[in-house]
């Protein structure tokens, strides 16, 4: 860079910096330039110790979970699932995971339902064992809330394992500050990350149900 004298009161050049660039302060204090990118980008700091870029915003992801039923069947059964792509969920963003539920119990008599919601291979138990009384039926929309820190995602909920399933208690209330739990999960962000709710139900009467009906998931 160089600069160039101010003459008869013009300007002052400087030389042998990028059109249109923005400057910045080296580690070196020498004044350096940042391509101007492409319509669109945003300047973006990529830490302390390296110089800024222009980068686009990253857009929201939509996902459609793949659904199905879990009827007359003793074993855990996903009823909804979606794949994140290997590092497509970035430090600091959000996942909601919005669902409408239908459970019912149209048997002979009491049954018990389990539901658990899987990042990854790793799970954590919505609901445990809950009784289901006989001609029964809930329908209700839900949330689930996850936040990435670090190498952490943290779900927020509320309520507890042995809530009744028809107040949705733990399964489908919105996080908030108050009266809110969290659980911890580990996943490999480098690898693609399947998520998952699954069913299951204490017995094959064929008057057992639980689905969603519909499910869409935002990260951002």
């Amino acid at each position: 860079m160089s600069l160039q004298p101010r003459i008869f009161g013009g300007p002052i050049q400087i030389k042998g910096l990028t059109n249109y660039g923005t400057c910045y302060l080296d580690n070196s204090g020498q004044v350096q330039t940042v391509s101007p990118g492409t319509s669109g980008q945003v300047l973006t700091s990529n830490g302390s110790s390296a110089a800024p870029s222009f980068q686009a915003i990253s857009a929201p992801q939509i996902f459609v979970p793949t659904l199905t039923t879990c009827n007359a069947t003793t074993a855990e059964t996903t009823i909804a699932s979606f794949t994140i792509a290997a590092n497509g969920w970035a430090d600091g963003q959000i996942l909601l995971w919005l669902s409408a539920p239908f459970i019912y119990n149209f048997g002979l008599t009491n049954y018990n339902l389990t539901l658990k919601v899987y990042v990854g291979s790793t799970s954590f138990t919505l609901l445990s064992s809950v009784n289901v009384p006989v001609s029964e039926n809930a329908f209700a929309p839900t949330l689930l809330s996850f936040f990435r820190n670090g190498t952490t995602v943290y779900l927020n909920y509320r309520g507890s394992t042995s809530t009744s399933v028809f107040n949705f208690g733990s399964f489908a209330s919105v996080a908030g500050m108050s009266d809110s739990y969290v659980q911890v999960f580990s996943p490999t962000f480098t690898s693609s990350i399947t998520m998952k709710i699954t069913a299951q139900w204490s017995s094959t009467d064929s008057g057992l149900y639980a689905q969603l009906y519909a499910s869409r998931a935002l990260l951002f």
